[in-house]
Protein backbone atom coordinates (compact mmCIF):
# COMPACT_ATOMS: atom_id res chain seq x y z
CA UNK A 1 0.00 0.00 0.00
CA UNK A 2 1.31 3.43 -0.94
CA UNK A 3 1.10 5.94 1.93
CA UNK A 4 1.75 9.57 2.75
CA UNK A 5 1.62 11.20 6.19
CA UNK A 6 1.73 14.94 6.74
CA UNK A 7 2.64 17.03 9.77
CA UNK A 8 1.26 19.83 11.94
CA UNK A 9 1.38 22.32 9.05
CA UNK A 10 -1.32 22.92 6.44
CA UNK A 11 -0.62 20.11 3.96
CA UNK A 12 -1.71 19.78 0.33
CA UNK A 13 -1.44 16.40 -1.39
CA UNK A 14 -2.83 15.37 -4.78
CA UNK A 15 -2.41 11.64 -5.39
CA UNK A 16 -4.47 11.65 -8.59
CA UNK A 17 -1.27 11.73 -10.69
CA UNK A 18 0.24 8.71 -8.93
CA UNK A 19 1.45 6.21 -11.61
CA UNK A 20 -0.57 3.16 -12.63
CA UNK A 21 0.08 0.37 -10.15
CA UNK A 22 0.83 -3.31 -10.63
CA UNK A 23 0.64 -4.66 -7.08
CA UNK A 24 -0.64 -1.86 -4.85
CA UNK A 25 -3.55 -2.67 -2.57
CA UNK A 26 -4.59 0.94 -2.08
CA UNK A 27 -3.52 4.40 -0.93
CA UNK A 28 -3.43 5.85 2.60
CA UNK A 29 -3.03 9.58 3.19
CA UNK A 30 -3.14 11.35 6.56
CA UNK A 31 -2.88 15.08 7.09
CA UNK A 32 -2.42 14.89 10.88
CA UNK A 33 -2.82 18.40 12.36
CA UNK A 34 -3.39 21.52 10.31
CA UNK A 35 -5.94 22.49 7.67
CA UNK A 36 -5.20 19.96 4.95
CA UNK A 37 -6.31 19.56 1.32
CA UNK A 38 -6.03 15.91 0.23
CA UNK A 39 -7.04 14.34 -3.10
CA UNK A 40 -7.11 10.56 -3.40
CA UNK A 41 -5.66 8.40 -6.13
CA UNK A 42 -7.40 8.07 -9.49
CA UNK A 43 -5.45 5.17 -10.99
CA UNK A 44 -6.27 1.55 -11.64
CA UNK A 45 -4.51 -1.77 -11.44
CA UNK A 46 -3.33 -3.20 -14.76
CA UNK A 47 -6.29 -5.20 -16.05
CA UNK A 48 -8.28 -4.47 -12.90
CA UNK A 49 -10.44 -2.00 -11.02
CA UNK A 50 -9.59 1.43 -9.67
CA UNK A 51 -7.53 1.53 -6.47
CA UNK A 52 -9.36 2.75 -3.38
CA UNK A 53 -7.88 5.41 -1.11
CA UNK A 54 -8.20 6.11 2.61
CA UNK A 55 -7.95 9.83 3.35
CA UNK A 56 -7.63 10.85 7.02
CA UNK A 57 -7.81 14.57 7.69
CA UNK A 58 -6.88 14.34 11.37
CA UNK A 59 -7.24 17.53 13.38
CA UNK A 60 -8.03 20.80 11.63
CA UNK A 61 -10.48 22.02 9.00
CA UNK A 62 -9.74 19.70 6.10
CA UNK A 63 -10.87 19.18 2.50
CA UNK A 64 -10.85 15.53 1.38
CA UNK A 65 -11.58 14.55 -2.23
CA UNK A 66 -12.41 11.01 -3.30
CA UNK A 67 -11.71 9.84 -6.84
CA UNK A 68 -12.71 6.83 -8.97
CA UNK A 69 -12.05 4.01 -6.48
CA UNK A 70 -14.06 2.88 -3.48
CA UNK A 71 -12.65 5.40 -1.02
CA UNK A 72 -12.84 6.05 2.73
CA UNK A 73 -12.81 9.69 3.87
CA UNK A 74 -12.25 10.41 7.59
CA UNK A 75 -12.66 14.04 8.53
CA UNK A 76 -11.48 13.72 12.13
CA UNK A 77 -11.86 16.73 14.40
CA UNK A 78 -12.56 20.10 12.84
CA UNK A 79 -15.03 21.55 10.34
CA UNK A 80 -14.31 19.40 7.31
CA UNK A 81 -15.50 19.15 3.69
CA UNK A 82 -15.71 15.58 2.35
CA UNK A 83 -16.27 15.21 -1.40
CA UNK A 84 -17.32 11.79 -2.69
CA UNK A 85 -16.08 10.46 -6.02
CA UNK A 86 -17.39 8.06 -8.64
CA UNK A 87 -16.84 4.92 -6.55
CA UNK A 88 -18.80 3.48 -3.65
CA UNK A 89 -17.39 5.65 -0.87
CA UNK A 90 -17.61 5.90 2.92
CA UNK A 91 -17.62 9.49 4.23
CA UNK A 92 -17.28 10.00 8.00
CA UNK A 93 -17.15 13.58 9.21
CA UNK A 94 -16.19 13.01 12.85
CA UNK A 95 -16.34 15.85 15.37
CA UNK A 96 -17.11 19.32 14.05
CA UNK A 97 -19.52 21.01 11.66
CA UNK A 98 -18.90 19.04 8.49
CA UNK A 99 -20.12 19.15 4.89
CA UNK A 100 -20.49 15.82 3.07
CA UNK A 101 -21.08 15.88 -0.68
CA UNK A 102 -22.30 12.96 -2.75
CA UNK A 103 -21.06 12.53 -6.32
CA UNK A 104 -21.75 10.14 -9.20
CA UNK A 105 -20.91 6.98 -7.24
CA UNK A 106 -23.65 4.59 -6.14
CA UNK A 107 -24.39 3.41 -2.61
CA UNK A 108 -22.14 5.85 -0.78
CA UNK A 109 -22.46 5.79 3.03
CA UNK A 110 -22.24 9.05 4.96
CA UNK A 111 -22.18 9.94 8.65
CA UNK A 112 -21.45 13.45 9.85
CA UNK A 113 -20.80 12.48 13.47
CA UNK A 114 -21.01 15.09 16.22
CA UNK A 115 -21.64 18.70 15.27
CA UNK A 116 -23.97 20.51 12.88
CA UNK A 117 -23.52 18.64 9.60
CA UNK A 118 -24.87 19.19 6.08
CA UNK A 119 -25.26 16.46 3.44
CA UNK A 120 -25.49 17.59 -0.22
CA UNK A 121 -27.04 15.58 -3.06
CA UNK A 122 -28.02 16.23 -6.67
CA UNK A 123 -30.68 13.64 -7.45
CA UNK A 124 -30.56 12.20 -10.94
CA UNK A 125 -26.78 12.74 -11.01
CA UNK A 126 -25.71 11.22 -7.71
CA UNK A 127 -27.58 9.74 -4.76
CA UNK A 128 -28.39 6.45 -6.48
CA UNK A 129 -28.84 4.46 -3.29
CA UNK A 130 -26.69 6.72 -1.09
CA UNK A 131 -27.19 6.19 2.65
CA UNK A 132 -27.09 8.80 5.42
CA UNK A 133 -26.88 7.73 9.05
CA UNK A 134 -25.86 10.58 11.32
CA UNK A 135 -25.68 8.30 14.36
CA UNK A 136 -22.67 6.36 13.11
CA UNK A 137 -19.07 6.66 14.28
CA UNK A 138 -15.78 6.21 12.41
CA UNK A 139 -16.22 2.44 12.71
CA UNK A 140 -19.84 2.65 11.48
CA UNK A 141 -21.21 1.75 14.90
CA UNK A 142 -24.20 3.52 16.50
CA UNK A 143 -24.11 6.30 19.00
CA UNK A 144 -22.01 9.22 17.76
CA UNK A 145 -24.38 11.59 15.99
CA UNK A 146 -25.97 14.75 17.35
CA UNK A 147 -26.24 18.43 16.51
CA UNK A 148 -28.51 20.23 14.06
CA UNK A 149 -28.13 18.33 10.80
CA UNK A 150 -29.55 18.99 7.34
CA UNK A 151 -29.85 17.19 4.02
CA UNK A 152 -29.76 19.48 0.96
CA UNK A 153 -31.39 18.20 -2.26
CA UNK A 154 -29.85 20.77 -4.58
CA UNK A 155 -32.02 20.24 -7.68
CA UNK A 156 -35.33 19.32 -6.06
CA UNK A 157 -38.37 21.51 -5.37
CA UNK A 158 -41.32 21.00 -3.05
CA UNK A 159 -43.71 20.06 -5.87
CA UNK A 160 -41.29 17.42 -7.21
CA UNK A 161 -39.95 15.72 -4.10
CA UNK A 162 -41.24 12.28 -3.12
CA UNK A 163 -40.79 10.74 0.32
CA UNK A 164 -41.37 7.17 1.45
CA UNK A 165 -40.86 4.87 4.39
CA UNK A 166 -39.06 1.53 4.03
CA UNK A 167 -39.03 -0.16 7.41
CA UNK A 168 -37.18 2.20 9.74
CA UNK A 169 -35.65 4.21 6.87
CA UNK A 170 -36.75 7.39 5.11
CA UNK A 171 -36.37 7.55 1.31
CA UNK A 172 -36.03 10.84 -0.58
CA UNK A 173 -36.45 11.03 -4.36
CA UNK A 174 -37.99 13.06 -7.20
CA UNK A 175 -40.97 12.39 -9.43
CA UNK A 176 -38.79 12.49 -12.57
CA UNK A 177 -36.53 9.75 -11.22
CA UNK A 178 -39.31 7.16 -11.28
CA UNK A 179 -39.57 4.66 -14.13
CA UNK A 180 -42.89 3.56 -15.59
CA UNK A 181 -42.65 0.25 -13.72
CA UNK A 182 -42.39 2.06 -10.38
CA UNK A 183 -38.64 1.55 -9.93
CA UNK A 184 -36.64 4.50 -8.61
CA UNK A 185 -33.55 5.65 -10.53
CA UNK A 186 -32.08 8.01 -7.93
CA UNK A 187 -32.75 8.32 -4.21
CA UNK A 188 -31.23 8.95 -0.80
CA UNK A 189 -31.87 6.71 2.20
CA UNK A 190 -31.86 8.21 5.70
CA UNK A 191 -31.12 5.08 7.68
CA UNK A 192 -33.03 4.49 10.95
CA UNK A 193 -34.85 7.82 10.63
CA UNK A 194 -38.02 6.42 12.19
CA UNK A 195 -36.07 4.82 15.04
CA UNK A 196 -34.38 8.00 16.23
CA UNK A 197 -37.26 10.37 15.46
CA UNK A 198 -37.03 14.06 16.29
CA UNK A 199 -33.47 15.37 16.46
CA UNK A 200 -31.89 12.90 14.02
CA UNK A 201 -32.01 14.92 10.79
CA UNK A 202 -33.50 18.28 11.68
CA UNK A 203 -34.05 19.69 8.18
CA UNK A 204 -34.47 18.69 4.54
CA UNK A 205 -33.45 21.59 2.32
CA UNK A 206 -35.00 21.96 -1.15
CA UNK A 207 -34.52 24.61 -3.83
CA UNK A 208 -37.57 26.55 -2.69
CA UNK A 209 -38.18 25.63 0.95
CA UNK A 210 -36.98 23.79 4.04
CA UNK A 211 -38.88 20.86 5.56
CA UNK A 212 -38.56 20.13 9.25
CA UNK A 213 -37.45 16.55 9.79
CA UNK A 214 -39.90 16.08 12.62
CA UNK A 215 -42.81 16.84 10.25
CA UNK A 216 -41.91 13.83 8.11
CA UNK A 217 -42.61 11.51 11.05
CA UNK A 218 -46.32 12.22 10.59
CA UNK A 219 -46.34 12.88 6.83
CA UNK A 220 -44.89 9.43 6.06
CA UNK A 221 -46.68 7.16 8.53
CA UNK A 222 -46.94 3.92 6.54
CA UNK A 223 -44.27 1.54 5.31
CA UNK A 224 -44.08 1.05 1.54
CA UNK A 225 -46.09 4.09 0.41
CA UNK A 226 -44.79 7.11 -1.52
CA UNK A 227 -45.98 10.61 -0.70
CA UNK A 228 -45.90 14.00 -2.41
CA UNK A 229 -45.56 16.95 -0.03
CA UNK A 230 -47.86 19.29 -1.97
Amino acid sequence: MASWVGNANNNTIDWSSHPIAFNESGHFMSGLDGNDDITGGDKYLIGGAYIGSTLDGGAGDDILRAQAGDDVLLGGTGNDVLLGGSGTDLLLGGAGNDQLVGDSGNNDRMAGGTGDDIYYFTLGDDGRGDIVNDDMSATWTPGSGNGNDRIELLNTTLDGVIVARAGDDLLLSRFEDFFDDGQVNSYVTVEDFFVHGQGFIEEIGLQDTIIAGVDLLSIVPNDGNFYFLT
